[in-house]
């Protein structure tokens, strides 16, 4: 449950979304990982990097840093006194190239991004450091997701890299927008899924993502046996 932005996220929240997938007939073959759970690995690990010298403070602004990136960074060492906003990984504009399950080659170059939010007794942890050590705590060996994450795994990579972590087979699919070409979300008023009608919504799903048409009793059926085993 990727539920480390603790200002956006709250418990009822993920187990509302648990609920969802199970009345979609979504089972779960291990207990589910909750990130606010797991802040001691996230610190242990970034401990690791920081005595490898491979993530560094930053007092720099978010505007400062959309200005100019190199001009602004504070990978060489920050002022005296100057109050710390994030950590960042030293990616030192490093290529990666990643291939996706459909053969497609992905080549980005990666720039020092943040990790870690405010001083070190701050337990502050971003997305993108959560992710690459929870995936490999728990062994992930494919990772599906949608395409508008598709830019961040190039910094994924890197983190695995440095942190000796094999890198799983990444796959993006399409992602549902309205008229405006924006992702349907909560901050965009978008309906919750209707679990009270899960073929439908599976269907609708399956149809989306590209899949070839079949008979809905044949999905209705394939459903009502999951349920009962």
């Amino acid at each position: 449950m990727e539920d480390v932005d603790t200002s956006r996220c709250t418990h009822a929240t993920g187990e509302h979304q648990l609920a969802t997938l199970q009345s979609l007939g979504f089972e779960f073959n291990e207990p589910v990982l909750w990130q606010t759970r797991r802040f001691a690995a996230y610190r242990a690990e970034f401990e690791r990097l920081r005595a490898q010298n491979q993530v560094y403070p930053c007092a720099c602004t978010r505007s400062q840093m959309t200005q100019n990136f190199r001009t602004h960074c504070c990978a060489q060492g920050i002022k005296e006194g100057a109050t710390i906003r994030t950590w960042r990984f030293r990616a030192d504009s490093q290529m990666i190239t990643w291939t996706d399950k459909t053969g497609h080659k992905h080549t980005q170059t990666v720039d020092d991004f943040v990790v870690k939010r405010g001083a070190l007794s701050i337990n502050e942890w971003t997305y993108a450091l959560a992710v690459v050590i929870d995936d490999a705590y728990q062994g992930i060996t494919n990772v599906v997701r949608g395409e508008d994450i598709r830019e961040s795994t190039a910094r994924q990579i890197a983190l695995q890299q440095a942190l000796g972590y094999p890198t799983p087979q990444y796959n993006h699919v399409p992602i549902l927008c309205n008229a405006a070409g924006e992702k349907l979300s909560k901050s965009e008023q978008a309906p919750e899924l209707d679990a009270l009608n899960p073929v439908d919504v599976l269907l609708h799903a399956w149809r989306f993502l590209g899949g070839s048409d079949f008979d809905c009793t044949d999905v209705a059926r394939f459903w009502k046996t999951m349920k009962t085993l």
